[in-house]
């Protein structure tokens, strides 16, 4: 689709305009909002939502307007309710996209006497305790903060939830082949029951880069899957200007005493300066270690050639603040590159970049159609992509897959995949005992102790594990009770073990994923972010595109204290301690390119 229907556009086929169907206060909204049109994507979720009661997908590009899709009619269907509770859920992947959402359905809200909360670890108790007192309007959280519902306020989820309308999951996409996926899975199931009419509960998910329906499908609806209603939007038409640019490199040798001319790194630094001069661009890259390096190279190479052009960085083991700064500046419209990892591949708003860059092939297609769409959202700008390829040179004694040139290889495919308009499709977990073993401990927990024929029934089949068997669960069970993590009482229920107390009464708990201990940056009190692997004393390190040397390192309040580090002495990124002078495919080497394949049209 690629029309645009106006506000006040007269109704079509019998059917009323999609903007009428709205509630009359919401419309008032728009029009003091200067909105002159809707968009494909939200006309049909409009009239999908309003006018039907099923679960709906709504597929679009990255900058489509789904959110407002979503909740333009699931706003006018809840504005009138009067029952203290939350009518509509948001949950979002990331902290930062929910602090995003929060400020766009705030601004709708106003007239609708809807309030809108959030929900996640930077949010202060005292705004918990707003929503567990009065609920009502709109959630924003994540997963994890709804496990921690389970935990510590499993009382009141019947009060808080007793009206709940609607869910929407943004970024679907993130959750349909993971534990993390599996996990939110069984806890919407286990939320919906504590609603007064668990069936009247409607599941909406919203993505860009869905590889197949059918999964997502299902997924949202385990037992009507041909019942979910997909709005689709291709954005078709938009054109693609994509370029690829490959070095070749002298790879280092063994017991080499000193460091080589670093051409290759050079040349790539150059033409990132030169590519990204001039406008708003992201460069992704596929680790913390490339991110912090190129933006430390191109900020000291800008700094020489004097170039007023902002280098920002982007990730996840940046303090909130330093993100926050980071996507204020660019969705301020100013003249910066920041250089990131998958922090910015979802809906955060940065506003309109010209170029993305990707140093060495992604992940995945997927990956690259995200990150791909954060560019030429403007009407009439073409989307452009450049992808900077690094191989090492070959020589006679080379292996044979090194002559292959893999990442050349691997980084024109995914272009070419691209091209095709094909995404990988998510392969869900079919057997995930893990999550499994967590749900049970969460479920206990919550519940103070519940029975083996329950248990089975609420989590496998009602829930998210429909994969597990009856004998297979018993094993489980069994096993658990081997370890001390789950007890069963005389009359027969299972309560926790001592074991499992400790698992559950942990904040880790919260997340079925692992994450690193870590140890806080921090120069002359501020907080710059965290660190997985602990640096020495006197150590230079690169953090937030800047070099720091350590002074000191506290291993009882897990902090490193550091300030700013003069001259250019070898330094190391934090995040993985990798050296700039020897981790970086391309450096420590001889270098040219060697060649461009170029496409100009989608």
């Amino acid at each position: 689709m690629s029309f645009m229907v106006p506000l006040d556009s007269s109704p079509t086929h019998s059917q009323p305009a999609a903007f009428d169907l709205l509630h009359p206060a919401l419309q008032r909204r728009l029009w003091e909002m200067r909105w002159e049109s809707l968009r494909p994507l939200q006309v049909g979720a409009i009239r999908a939502i309003i006018t039907t009661t099923q679960n709906l997908i709504l597929a679009a590009p990255t900058a489509a307007g789904k959110t407002e899709a979503a909740f333009l009619p699931i706003l006018s269907a809840i504005v009138d309710r009067t029952q203290e509770s939350v009518h509509a859920i948001y949950v979002g992947p990331l902290k930062a996209l929910i602090n995003d959402q929060f400020g766009r359905l705030a601004d709708l809200c106003t007239h609708l006497q809807l309030p809108v909360y959030s929900w996640h670890g930077d949010i202060s108790s005292n705004q918990k305790s707003k929503l567990i007192a009065k609920p009502g309007g709109v959630l924003l959280i994540t997963p994890e903060s709804i496990e921690s519902l389970f935990v510590n306020r499993a009382s009141h989820l019947k009060t808080v939830f007793a009206g709940l309308r609607f869910i929407v999951i943004d970024e679907l996409h993130t959750f349909l082949d993971n534990e993390r996926g599996v996990h939110l899975r069984s806890l919407l199931t286990r939320l919906i029951a504590k609603t007064e009419n668990p069936a009247t509960v409607r599941l909406i998910g919203l993505s860009a880069t869905i590889g197949d329906m059918g999964v997502a499908r299902r997924y949202l609806a385990p037992d009507a899957a041909e019942n979910v209603v997909v709005v689709e939007d291709t954005g078709g038409g938009k054109e693609l200007k994509l370029r690829t640019h490959c070095y070749l490199s002298d790879p280092p040798q063994e017991h080499q005493t000193e460091e080589p001319p670093d051409e290759g790194f050079d040349l790539l630094v150059s033409d990132l300066v030169n590519h990204c001069r001039g406008a708003a661009n992201l460069v992704f890259a596929n680790s913390r270690a490339d991110v912090e390096l190129l933006a430390d190279a191109c900020r000291t190479l800008g700094e020489a050639q004097k170039l007023p052009d902002l280098f920002l960085v982007h990730h996840g083991s940046l303090a909130a603040d330093i993100r926050r700064d980071a996507e204020a500046t660019m969705k301020a419209g100013a003249i910066a590159t920041t250089f990131c990892t998958p922090t910015l591949e979802l809906g955060v708003d940065i506003g309109s970049v010209r170029m993305i860059g990707q140093v060495d092939p992604p992940w995945s297609v997927a990956s690259l159609k995200q990150r791909l769409g954060r560019s030429g959202r403007r009407a009439g700008e073409a989307q452009i992509l450049r992808m900077y390829l690094r191989d090492d040179r070959v020589s006679p004694a080379s292996e044979l897959f090194d002559r292959l040139y893999p990442g050349l290889i691997r980084g024109l495919a995914t272009t070419e995949l691209l091209l095709a308009g094909w995404i990988e499709p998510p392969q869900p977990l079919v057997c995930d005992l893990s999550t499994l073993t967590h749900q049970i401990l969460s479920t206990i927990g919550e519940t103070g102790g519940r029975g083996a024929p329950e248990l089975y029934q609420a989590l496998c089949v009602e829930g998210a594990f429909r994969g597990i068997d009856r004998p297979l669960f018993v094993r489980l069970l069994r096993q658990l009770g081997s370890h001390g993590a789950i007890e069963q009482m005389v009359e027969g229920d299972l309560i926790l073990g001592s074991l499992g107390e400790r698992l559950y009464r942990h904040f880790t708990f919260y997340a079925v994923f692992q994450t690193p201990e870590s140890y806080t940056l921090v120069h002359d009190s501020e907080r710059l972010g965290t660190l997985d692997v602990v640096p020495e004393p006197g150590q230079h390190i690169l953090f937030a595109a800047r070099r720091w040397l350590v002074l000191d390192v506290d291993p009882e309040r897990k902090e490193i204290h550091v300030r700013p580090a003069r001259g250019r002495k070898r330094t190391r990124f934090g995040g993985t301690c990798w050296d700039v002078a020897s981790s970086d495919r391309g450096k420590n080497a001889r270098a040219t390119p060697i060649g461009e394949h170029t496409t100009l049209s989608r």
